[in-house]
């Protein structure tokens, strides 16, 4: 925003004799809430009687009733040829605000000179494709309050506010309450909501809602242990807003861990040391969601022994089996068979 000592503010960079105040038209994109080109400033930097410039904010955080707001107060501004000064103020809002009396702009005056006549009061600006050789596509928007005739228009303590008007004007604020179930406690859930508008595209949103739990841990400090040693007497401390009974659980690589009630003892695995996170949590008995966990650190410190490497064993090949057995049976097979033939000779012949 370039803010011209004549009293007009623009939203370009393109050039005019600011020396000559004119119409809508001719900044194209600007704020003239008195606009005279005979017009000077002189600064003096006083908190009660400023001359020139004085630029403040006021923040929706400090006042929602009003906004996110930007004031220009324009003291003492003298024209040049008649030595009159004339005091005026431009409030702009950040954004677009629906809700009633929150104005877009606002144009103040006050200590007005006694030749008020010359001079251009208006708004203008466009919300169409701009080309360097016609300007506008759909032209120039503007509101003229008044021109070379303010003496008609302004007075000491007049307020002038701009109301924007638009298509953003149909939205619905929709308010409702949400009904939290037991069961959720502890969990995160998206409400989704659909809305079919007529003419426009449906739509939905989700929005996530965090449900908080009922029990508070405490942190648990690291831990050191020697390795192939227990670490005994750890306690949970917690906090639970229901009267549930709850089961505490200890998980992590390279340990298991015996619990009683809210203590704990850690047993690290057989000849592991080093670092593993462990994680300590404590759920409700009934609604599973409704839980929390905390983790530490366990050093498992070396003993400086490390483990004798088992060497495998080889199992032993079994020698083949002869092939003279075989060959052996035959041949008594072969002599009985013989023999048997023999005998029945024998008695045949008796």
């Amino acid at each position: 925003m370039r803010m011209h000592t004549v009293g007009a503010l623009q939203f370009n960079t393109g050039y005019w004799y600011m020396s000559q105040h004119r119409g809508p038209g001719f900044l194209n994109e600007a704020l003239a809430p008195f606009w005279r080109g005979t017009f000077t400033s002189k600064y003096r930097r006083d908190p009660s009687e400023p001359w020139g410039l004085t630029i403040a904010t006021q923040y929706a955080e400090d006042r929602p009733d009003l906004g996110d707001l930007l004031f220009l107060e324009f003291d003492n501004v003298t024209d040049s040829k008649t030595g009159e000064e004339f005091d005026f103020e431009t409030i702009l809002r950040s954004g677009i605000d629906d809700r009633p009396g929150q104005y877009e702009i606002i144009y103040a005056y006050s200590n007005l000179g006694a030749n008020v006549a010359k001079g251009a009061v208006f708004v203008e600006g466009f919300d169409s494709p701009w080309s360097k050789t016609v300007g506008p596509k759909n032209g120039n928007l503007y509101e003229v309050l008044g021109f070379d005739n303010l003496d008609e228009k302004l007075q000491n303590d007049l307020v002038v506010c701009y109301d924007y008007v638009g298509p953003e004007q149909s939205r619905m604020e929709v308010s409702f309450k949400v009904a939290v179930q037991p069961e959720a406690t502890g969990k995160t859930l998206d409400l989704e909501l659909n809305y079919d508008l007529e003419g426009a595209t449906p739509t939905t949103l989700v929005h996530s809602i965090a449900v908080n739990g009922n029990i508070k841990l405490a942190p648990i400090a690291n831990q050191v242990v020697a390795e192939n040693t227990r670490l005994e007497g750890l306690s949970v401390s917690y906090v639970d807003a229901n009267k549930v009974p709850n089961t505490v659980e200890v998980t992590g690589e390279h340990i298991s861990a015996e619990i009683k009630g809210s203590q704990f003892t850690l047993i690290p695995e057989t000849n592991f040391h080093g670092d593993t996170l462990v994680t300590v949590t404590v759920r409700d008995n009934e609604i599973s969601s409704d839980a929390a966990s905390t983790s530490f650190m366990l050093t498992v410190e070396s003993d400086g022994v490390e483990p004798t490497p088992v060497t495998p064993v080889t199992p032993e090949t079994p020698e083949p089996e002869s092939s003279s057995g075989g060959a052996l049976g035959w041949s008594l097979l072969s002599l009985l068979s013989m023999a048997f033939i023999r005998r029945a000779k024998k008695a045949t012949r008796a």
